[in-house]
């Protein structure tokens, strides 16, 4: 309000204020508070309907599973009857072809619909994308779309040798080694790892070691395989190295990269297609670049000793 003096001159003003900081920020902290609500109860639903086709897919898998293991033992009677006539030996074994792929979803549904706790695992993706597809098979016809699908096997010949071979295991006195190791070199007691990885995409700058390999992976592929011989975080050109390579820690690594080495020879030798697909990847990444070594060609110079 305005303040005058006796004159009537307006001096200044009086007035009253409050700090509503603290009242403002709780009211937007309260707004949020709702809309998570609100997206968490949304959320539920959706978890809840989830759980519900779960439940129905169950039961509809349970309830056509039982009458098609009659159908199934039905026909496998018929087959053995009915040998001499061709055709309808081919017939009964369409039908059995026709109840292979109706169990087959039956136990998709079942697989989706059982509760379990999340877990990572290695996969074939090829089969999981054929599985998929065979699944949405009836809605491709009942649209009138054709899936042309062409799955590369080429690609993952690596790590399908090293899933054949499976993971490296420990026995209690090599993870106890592991572990002093570890302690000895000042790291944190982690252990082993002895799982497989997925082969990773060549990085735009890699990284590299003391040997040749970078040039040579101008000259033809080269697909580079990593394998534990050593405990996690292990100083490497060190003692604790050699002293888990002078053990059976690094014995089964080195066994273990012979053999995946091993099937992958066996595969390149036998297989034409991977090799006419890794020279057309090689040729496609290298492109018009032409290699030319910093080492200058022919023997090595020689040094003559001043005396």
């Amino acid at each position: 309000m305005p303040f005058f003096d006796e004159a009537g001159e307006l001096v200044g003003t009086i007035g009253i204020s409050r700090d509503i900081t603290f009242q403002k920020q709780t009211e937007l902290k309260l707004r949020e508070a709702i809309q998570t609500l609100e997206e968490t109860k949304l959320q539920m639903i959706e978890v809840e309907k989830f759980n519900t086709i779960g439940r129905m897919a169950a039961g509809i898998a349970h309830e056509v599973k039982n009458p098609l293991a009659v159908v199934s033992l039905g026909l496998e009677f018929l087959e053995d009857k009915l040998k001499a006539d061709a055709k309808l030996s081919d017939l009964v074994v369409d039908m059995k072809t026709a109840i292979e792929k109706a169990n087959t979803i039956i136990f998709d549904l079942m697989d989706y619909s059982a509760s379990r706790e999340d877990s990572m695992v290695a996969l074939d993706m090829n089969t999981q994308i054929k599985r998929i597809l065979k699944l949405m098979q009836h809605n491709f016809e009942k649209g009138g779309i054709i899936v042309c699908h062409e799955f590369s096997e080429e690609a993952l010949w690596v790590e399908k040798n090293l899933e054949t071979l499976g993971d490296l295991s420990y026995t209690e006195v090599e993870k106890q080694f592991a572990y002093q190791i570890q302690e000895a070199t000042g790291k944190a007691k982690i252990g082993l790892d002895g799982t497989i990885k997925p082969l990773r995409e060549t990085l735009e700058n890699p990284g590299g070691g003391s040997t040749d390999v970078g040039d040579v992976s101008f000259i033809v592929p080269v697909a580079r395989l990593g394998v534990t011989v050593a405990p996690k975080e292990t100083p490497w050109h060190s003692w604790a190295v050699v002293a888990c390579g002078g053990m059976s820690i690094g014995h089964k690594g080195m066994i273990y990269a012979t053999k995946a080495l091993g099937m992958s020879l066996v595969d390149l030798f036998t297989n034409s297609k991977l090799r006419a697909a890794m020279t057309a990847e090689f040729k496609t990444r290298k492109g018009d670049y032409v290699y030319e070594p910093l080492m200058p060609s022919g023997p090595p110079p020689r040094i003559f000793a001043l005396s």
